[in-house]
């Protein structure tokens, strides 16, 4: 488990080139390390939350970009890449980890 303290340090911390290298996009590098840095959090040693899905989880690209709802304002925008496998949806192609009770009520 993260305690506050090692959670704080951790999302303080670089990560190494490699871990950032094919990631896409014009943010800066710290901002590229945030999506990685909250996926390990979420991860947490495969106790965390949805932490089989988070661990197939990769990120692509992130980039700062221009509001569509408004140009003077930036938004950013994280694009992730998963592979959906038989073991991660459920009989109605829901993610059985993310929609569980939704699922259950379905059946």
């Amino acid at each position: 488990m993260w305690s506050g303290r090692r959670r704080k340090e951790y999302l303080e911390s670089r990560l190494p080139d490699s871990m950032t290298a094919d990631i896409t996009g014009n943010a800066p590098i710290e901002i590229k390390e945030l999506p990685i840095k909250w996926l390990a959090l979420f991860h947490d040693k495969g106790k965390g939350f949805a932490a089989p899905i988070v661990s197939r989880v990769k990120v692509m690209d992130v980039s700062v970009l221009p509001s569509m709802d408004d140009p003077l304002r930036l938004e950013g925008k994280v694009t992730c890449e998963i592979d959906v496998t038989q073991g991660i949806v459920n009989a109605f192609y829901v993610c059985a980890y993310c929609h569980q009770p939704k699922a259950r009520n379905l059946r």
